[in-house]
């Protein structure tokens, strides 16, 4: 007579289950590990494919922007259809529009600090073309700088990208060798379009200095926005009007759950007390209602903004 456990299965049953268990576990595994570590696949296991207009949004000497090679299509909606990094593992929030240190940023961004290195997944939020990069050296260590389009007129930008994904590393060998902070960029003349979701970069910021941070810009080239009607603030921010003039608040655009996590998190202690230029419910308001709208370095924390 066969022997059985006490839960009434055989051993040799025990040992199948055990064996079916072991090998169920590995798979899964398997397809969690390759979800965080692939770019945005179709269920063949390929890379999404996405098809977008010709247009290319093109800027002048003034600042302004304006759409070429045909007419723009519609933007999609929702704007953004994912969220740039995982909300959850950032510790603080940079807002757009604000001043960090002594600098302007029409750019905002995330911040790690509770990571124990610069591992940290960056994915495009939605449909676009890398349309220029640049590869430099801050501190010593090479950083990654992306411009992506959607043709309808919305541009992104990622700065501060330590570990490209490999798409984008092919493209990255192809730009000038990089020199100390010269983050000037370089038109991307083939264009490669990407799919909303696609992974841009597994590590961010800086190895030595454990700066865990990425900037993260939206700007919606079809206008100008409307700090930018104040001529007072466009006179302060005109060298940089290509990207002051048309920054804009990007924390609402998220999809609703990182949209209430990043409100949430606390934004970074900046020079203006957590302003914004651009973000309406920015507990410091404006710039503009500091130090005649120019930045103050009592309390700014260069080391750790972005």
């Amino acid at each position: 007579m066969k022997r059985k456990s006490q839960s009434g299965f055989s051993s040799k049953q025990l040992i199948i289950i055990f064996l079916i268990v072991v090998i169920a576990g590995a798979i899964i595994l398997a397809i969690t590990k390759k979800s965080h570590t692939t770019n945005t696949n179709d269920q063949s296991g390929e890379r999404k494919k996405v098809q977008l207009s010709d247009v290319i949004w093109q800027g002048d000497a003034t600042g302004s922007w304006t759409a070429t090679g045909g007419t723009p299509p519609a933007c999609p909606d929702p704007l953004l259809a994912y969220s740039p990094v995982d909300t959850e593992q950032a510790s603080q929030i940079l807002y757009p529009g604000q001043y960090r240190g002594a600098d302007y940023k029409a750019h905002g961004g995330f911040r790690f600090d509770n990571n124990q290195s610069v591992d940290a997944y960056v994915r495009l939020p939605l449909d676009a073309k890398l349309v220029s990069a640049a590869r430099y050296l801050e501190d010593g260590e090479v950083q990654y700088m992306l411009d992506f389009q959607n043709p309808c007129g919305i541009q992104i930008r990622f700065d501060h990208l330590y570990t490209l994904a490999p798409e984008f590393a092919k493209i990255a060998d192809t730009l000038p060798a990089p020199k100390q902070d010269d983050s000037r960029t370089t038109p991307i003349d083939s264009r490669p379009a990407f799919a909303a979701g696609e992974l841009v970069a597994t590590a961010i910021g800086h190895k030595e200095s454990k700066n865990y941070a990425v900037d993260f810009g939206v700007y919606d080239l079809r206008k100008p926005n409307e700090i930018s009607k104040n001529a007072t603030w466009a006179a302060i921010h005109k060298d940089k009007a290509p990207q002051t003039y048309y920054g804009i608040c990007w924390l609402d655009l998220l999809p609703s759950t990182d949209k209430k996590r990043v409100h949430e998190i606390l934004p970074l202690d900046t020079d203006d007390r957590g302003a914004s230029d651009y973000c309406s419910f920015a507990a410091g308001g404006n710039t503009l209602q500091y130090n005649n709208g120019m930045p103050v370095t009592i309390h700014s924390t260069p080391n750790k903004s972005r």
